[in-house]
């Protein structure tokens, strides 16, 4: 693969998952707007349970377009198998969560505190 597809399918990928992170966001920032801190109907908490959830999944989306906004290979759980068939078909196994921060800290001049 040559540099400009690299940093075309980083892009690609990159813009991809923020746009994902985005659309998560936004119902979910409605019903924390609803939600006022006073008790709650266990229906709330269902909600504010669906909103907890997607926010952690939209950090995590945020956190992997940093990754591939530098280096989509960075995306892989183990980067030294890459295979670009599989990541373009989206059947692969992404770096989880936990590894993000430090993922970052390794490839960029983001350093993150403790």
């Amino acid at each position: 693969m040559t540099e400009l597809e690299d940093l075309i399918i980083n892009r690609k990928t990159s813009t991809d998952l923020l746009n994902n992170s985005f659309d998560l966001l936004t119902p979910t920032i409605k019903i924390l707007r609803g939600f006022d801190g006073t008790l709650f109907s266990k229906g709330d908490e269902v909600e504010l349970k669906a909103a907890l959830i997607t926010v952690t999944t939209s950090v995590e989306l945020l956190l992997k377009a940093k990754i591939a906004s530098i280096s989509w290979v960075q995306l892989f759980q183990n980067p030294n198998k890459v295979d670009n068939a599989k990541f373009l078909s989206g059947d692969f196994y992404s770096v989880k969560l936990e590894c993000c921060l430090k993922r970052i800290e390794g490839i960029s001049i983001i350093q993150f505190d403790d």
